[in-house]
């Protein structure tokens, strides 16, 4: 492991939420770490100690996401984050603006998020089995955070009996550190693969896909056959397809 030695950084106030709901999201944990994002620390009170959240979609949101977690992990609890990122897009450079904007010391999240990195799916596997562990039980962390597992899936160009395979052995290790040390693991992909359905609700505590629209992101959140979805707009500038309306 390499170690690298706003309070929540909210969308523009002139926005507002227009929420199609299916059923009610599930109850707030006691505990918890903001996203950043306005609607899902609305909905959810952010990510919950002892659950998986995964983001999955091509969003600026998403973009920064990870560095906002990392701040908020260190700002709320003065605790480090464990960052698994296969997906290379950890900056130290918007970790430490992030810290200022929250009058929060730049060096101090800095040296409080330990940084990972896998190019292939066999080194995330390994890694996850033989080290993420036993740095969680020396350091603690609140946040475990995994960027490109998705994305690694699909360019092993692997058989779907083969992907699924290897998500779930990864998972199941994944799950049992999340629960048995009570962090809060966050998933966050900009790729997307035909997994088992069956395997991922396992797994995934609460799925989270982002989609940029023509004016705005749209939020769909799962969570245990629940779902609600949340377009954040400015006033006046909505279409249909914003509204998911338009193929």
């Amino acid at each position: 492991m390499e170690q690298w030695n706003d309070r929540y950084v909210e969308y523009a106030k002139t926005h507002q939420s227009t929420i199609h709901k299916k059923e009610t999201p599930v109850v707030q944990p006691k505990v918890s770490v903001y996203t950043g994002i306005r609607e899902i620390d609305e909905i959810l009170g952010g990510l919950h100690t002892g659950n998986i959240t995964a983001f999955i979609g091509k969003s600026k949101l998403l973009s920064t996401l990870l560095h906002r977690v990392c701040v908020n992990t260190v700002d709320m609890f003065h605790s480090p984050s464990i960052v698994l990122d296969a997906e290379n897009q950890i900056n130290p450079f918007l970790l430490a603006r992030l810290a200022r904007l929250q009058i929060t010391s730049d060096e101090d999240v800095l040296q409080n998020v330990y940084l990972s990195r896998a190019y292939t799916i066999y080194q995330l596997t390994d890694l996850i089995h033989s080290h993420v562990e036993s740095l969680i039980q020396k350091k603690r962390p609140v946040t475990l955070i995994l960027t490109g597992v998705c994305s690694l899936l699909a360019d092993a160009n692997l058989s779907k009996d083969e992907a699924n395979h290897l998500f779930t052995h990864m998972m199941k290790k994944i799950k049992q550190m999340t629960e048995q040390y009570q962090i809060a693991t966050v998933i966050i992909d900009t790729h997307t693969i035909d997994l088992d359905r069956a395997s991922v609700e396992v797994f995934i505590d609460t799925l989270i896909q982002i989609k940029e629209m023509r004016h705005c992101p749209r939020i769909t959140i799962t969570q245990k056959n629940q779902q609600v979805t949340v377009t954040s707009e400015t006033v006046g500038q909505l279409c249909l397809q914003d509204f998911g309306m338009v193929i």
